[in-house]
């Protein structure tokens, strides 16, 4: 298995997949069986694995991560929100990882927190003790094998400052962005001109656009936050293939940006939100769209 950065420069344009909200085995048998079922494997070179979405409790996401891997041979990709991780509980999270041969993590901040959680710099300190064969929990040294793990890190878009927050993200070891959910092109363009005027890395970003494959009421009730925000009215009128063509045009018209850029490296992250047949389908739709 490989680090995401890697597998990302192998793709012409690398897609990955966020798993669903695990509770029970059957949750991830139906989505391993929706998964081979419309041949997903085709594209995707990663699988995200949920910790704590907007409060809500699912399964380890070290322990998921480790299943997907074993039954679709998949590098997974499990959440880190250190908003709900401490100085004790960041170190067994990691030392599961290293033992569960996860390699690439997303690290996050977090909306919901918990008294003592750990800061993202201190969580980005404690990872890279890892890659030394060090652990030190009050004061105490404990050594392990080095472990290197792969960051990815969240870009959102509509920051106004976000192009500084991915450089500085980039120094502290993060390798490679998955930005939040992505309906129109304008913002996250902003943000990539930004960057290639700004970046003076020897190697692309790796960034992956973030999108839903298939919208309905509840999905967009979702993203709103209990409410259908009104810039996704107009695709509650669109048919299932009008609106993966809209999104087919959002990401042909980043990608074409991205291919005049030495700066950055361009890709996709489908986010299904209800992992359903309409998902899939308006998965493997969209993909083939895209890479022809």
């Amino acid at each position: 298995m490989k680090g995401l950065e890697d597998l990302m420069a192998s793709r012409r344009i690398p897609v990955t997949l966020e798993a669903p909200l695990i509770r029970e085995s059957s949750s991830l048998n139906i989505f391993t069986e929706l998964f081979r079922e419309h041949g997903l494997g085709r594209w995707i070179i990663g699988i995200n694995t949920l910790n704590n979405p907007m409060g809500n409790i699912s399964a380890d996401p070290i322990v998921v991560g480790h299943l997907i891997q074993s039954m679709l041979n998949i590098e997974s990709i499990p959440h880190i929100v250190v908003s709900v991780e401490n100085r004790y509980t960041l170190p067994r999270w990691l030392i599961g990882a290293c033992i569960l041969g996860i390699n690439n993590l997303l690290i996050l901040g977090g909306d919901v927190g918990i008294e003592g959680s750990i800061s993202y710099s201190d969580a980005l300190a404690v990872i890279r003790g890892f890659e030394e064969g060090s652990i030190v929990v009050d004061g105490q040294l404990y050594k392990t094998s080095p472990k290197k793990f792969y960051l990815g890190g969240v870009l959102i878009q509509n920051r106004s400052d976000e192009y500084k927050r991915v450089l500085y993200k980039l120094g502290q070891g993060i390798c490679f962005f998955q930005t939040q959910v992505t309906f129109e092109p304008d913002r996250l363009l902003t943000v990539l001109r930004e960057l290639d005027r700004e970046y003076r890395g020897d190697k692309p970003i790796p960034i992956l656009v973030s999108v839903v494959p298939y919208l309905n009421r509840r999905i967009m009730e979702v993203l709103g936050g209990g409410a259908i925000d009104s810039s996704l009215e107009k695709f509650g009128g669109m048919t299932d293939e009008e609106y993966v063509s809209h999104l087919t045009g959002v990401i042909n018209s980043l990608l074409d940006y991205c291919e005049k850029l030495d700066s950055v490296k361009l890709g996709v992250h489908i986010i299904p939100i209800q992992w359903r047949s309409e998902s899939a389908s308006n998965t493997t739709l969209l993909l083939s769209n895209i890479t022809g």
